[in-house]
């Protein structure tokens, strides 16, 4: 069955050279950066759960994570999703560290960031383009 809401899509591309442990980490950081980015643009919709007494927050457009080989592949998925003007939120190296504000100051002086995931958001006949390249992630551990 293909899934309908398909005009529009995140893509998340990670490095698959840096482990696991560390890419779910720059995954959820760069998916929940890019959900305040889109805001009302993702669509959010409600999922409810009588059984479980919850309910799930979930955009209406797919998320799709795919990998890359290295950094370099996403700094370049980068700068092209720029140069088309789509919303974009990367993560790299130098966002770890002992706290918010020696991250921001290791960013900023950041010459060639080791990127470890990019999250583009856009029209799926803009984006496909920029993502066909890339696979399925498939795990690196």
């Amino acid at each position: 069955m293909a899934y309908q809401d398909n005009s529009r899509k995140v893509a998340v591309v990670l490095n698959r050279a840096v482990p696991f442990s560390r890419l779910s980490n720059a995954l959820a950081h760069c998916c929940a950066g890019m959900a305040d980015i889109i805001g009302a643009d993702a669509e959010f919709l409600d999922y409810p759960c009588p059984a479980g007494d919850w309910r799930a927050r979930i955009s209406r457009w797919p998320v799709v994570v795919l990998e890359a080989k290295n950094s370099g592949q996403l700094a370049r998925l980068a700068r092209e999703a720029r140069e088309e003007e789509l919303q974009l939120n990367c993560f790299t190296a130098a966002m770890i560290g002992a706290s918010a504000e020696e991250q921001i100051r290791q960013t900023r002086e950041d010459k060639d960031p080791e990127y470890w995931a990019v999250a583009v958001f856009g029209d799926a006949e803009e984006l496909s383009p920029l993502t066909k390249r890339f696979s399925l992630f498939k795990g690196n551990d």
